[in-house]
């Protein structure tokens, strides 16, 4: 969408309209302002990184304990018509583009070093990750993505199933005893499912207890397929720094 709907279609019986709008300056209703359909406005929701990005962003800024970052740079999908035979420049204001690419940097935190990390969105990827095409393996058309000064953790778009990479890393790996970090397990009821004692290993990205710091992540990575705003965009290039 380039522009609101012009289409004023009568308000369903049963849906308050005004208390949809709240805050928002009002305006006739159209269906496409709700539903699923909703995020993709800037009146209304927060675009793919706001619909998608806290599923991955949680592990991440939890983990990594990140603050507000130093500095974010953006790039974003544009979307050019063919009007008279030339091509022009739509300019969209009301509405998130399909696709993104952002760049965050974060300082130092306490004996933690910086991190740089970095998002996609709308099919846009990072890099082919050498690892992956070592092992002959195809890139992932979502996920997430810790590299770290001693290796990679590759995982799924919210960090389930985390595998060191390249899969010989990651048969070589040596679990170690089953642990319930500050509990003995004395003081654990018979009844707790095994789950509870096994659910983490030190190849996830999400337990802070498992990881050293000389393994920190410097550059976590999430990407998604989702796209939500203008359709039929043209994504622009866009600089993606490579990874460490």
């Amino acid at each position: 969408m380039l522009t609101n709907p012009p289409e004023q279609p009568p308000v369903p019986d049963d849906f308050r309209w005004d208390l949809w709008l709240g805050p928002v300056p009002d305006r006739p209703y159209h269906p496409a302002y709700t539903h699923a359909v909703f995020r993709g406005w800037y009146d209304f929701g927060t675009g793919a990184l706001g619909d998608m990005g806290h599923y991955s962003f949680h592990q991440i800024f939890k983990v990594l304990k990140l603050g507000s970052p130093t500095s974010v740079e953006a790039g974003r999908s544009q979307y050019w018509a063919i009007e008279d035979f030339t091509w022009h420049k739509k300019v969209n204001t009301v509405a998130y583009p399909r696709a993104s690419v952002i760049h965050w940097e974060f300082p130092e935190r306490g004996e933690m070093p910086p991190v740089r990390l970095h998002w996609y969105d709308g099919g846009m990827r990072p890099p082919m990750i050498e690892e992956l095409e070592a092992d002959g393996r195809p890139m992932p058309e979502e996920g997430m993505l810790f590299v770290g000064d001693r290796g990679k953790i590759l995982a799924d778009f919210t960090g389930g199933s985390p595998q060191l990479i390249p899969e010989a890393r990651m048969r070589a790996f040596q679990p170690p005893a089953e642990t319930v970090p500050g509990r003995s397990r004395s003081s654990i009821s018979s009844s707790t499912p095994a789950t509870a004692v096994r659910n983490r290993t030190p190849a996830s990205p999400m337990p802070t207890h498992s990881r050293r710091r000389s393994s920190s992540a410097r550059s976590p990575c999430a990407w998604s397929k989702s796209s939500i705003g203008t359709p039929h965009a043209v994504p622009s290039p866009t600089p993606t720094p490579p990874m460490p």
